[in-house]
Formats: structure tokens, sequence, C-alpha cells
């Protein structure tokens, strides 16, 4: 046998209901994840990529390291985002300058860059309306995907101007 309680209070002629509805007298249903473990943990999401690509992340992140000594980087806490910062600027989203993910066939890179100053003579990088960098003056992001067939020299350029305006701030 269950009880539910069930209580009518009133107040200046208005009345309110208190009752426990059948779900906490049963107890809740487990939530549905609304997203695989993939999406929410770089460990989840490194592990189930190809060799390929886990081979291509772990030399850009290698690249990454040794061009721009002062930098600290890994995971972001609650995705399957990898980022760098500029190690000494206190706000984290301006010290931010690569956020990348990876998919089955390429990694896709987001850089916060100056737009006065930016230069892609290859044209490969695409504007962004911002989410890691939205609403920071003097500062656009641009995106673009490498494979490991990509030009990684040109990536890690094109990086370095994100780094500079980072380290600018």
């Amino acid at each position: 046998m269950e009880v539910l309680l069930f209580r009518i209070y009133e107040r200046s002629g208005n009345k309110i209901y208190y009752f426990t509805p059948y779900v906490a007298a049963t107890g809740f249903p487990e939530k549905e994840r609304k997203y695989p473990e993939t999406h929410i943990s770089w460990k989840a999401a490194y592990e189930s990529m190809p060799d390929g690509i886990k081979t291509l992340s772990n030399e850009l992140i290698g690249r990454v390291e040794k061009r721009f000594v002062d930098v600290e980087h890994g995971p972001a806490l609650t995705r399957s985002w990898y980022r760098f910062l500029v190690k000494g600027v206190k706000n984290r989203k301006k010290a931010t300058f690569l956020v990348f993910w990876m998919t089955r066939s390429h990694l896709h890179l987001r850089i916060g860059i100056n737009p006065k100053s930016f230069e892609d003579p290859k044209q490969i990088t695409k504007q962004y309306k911002g989410f890691f960098w939205a609403r920071q003056l003097n500062t656009q992001e641009r995106g673009f995907n490498i494979d490991p067939e990509s030009d990684l020299d040109y990536a890690i350029r094109l990086i370095g101007q994100s780094y500079e305006r980072a380290k600018a701030t």
C-alpha cells in the first residue's frame, strides 16, 4: 500500500494544492542521457577514433606544445574538446588560442584571431559567429579542418596568429 500526501492551503481566498507526485512516491526513472559519452569526454572520444586521427591529434598537440612554450593545454572539462591557453593571462577565455575536436575523418580547429592583421593566403579558414570567443573585442572566430594529408606547417602558422592575439591581451 502506498500513501500519497495531499494538502490544501488557503490564504486570502487563494487555494494552494500540495501533493506528493506519483513519480516521487515511486522513485524517479533514470534520466536518459542526451549525448553519448564520446561527445562529453575527451578520453572516450579519443579512444573511439581511428588510429590515423589519434596520430594526427598527438602530432598537432606535440607541435603546438613545442612551438609555443608558455602554454597550458588539455581536455576541456565538460566536452570532447582539447584546448590551448597562454599561461599568465588571468581571463581564460582571452588566454585560449586554439580549441579542437576530432571526427572520424579529420580534426576541426577553431582559433580566435585579430581580423585586422589575420592572413590566410590559402583561404582555408571559415568565419564563425563565435562560440569560444563570443563578444570579445577585436577577436574573430575562424575554423578549419585538418586531416592526415593536411599541411601541418600551414596550420601551425594560422594557430600562431591566434597565439599572438591571446598573448597580447
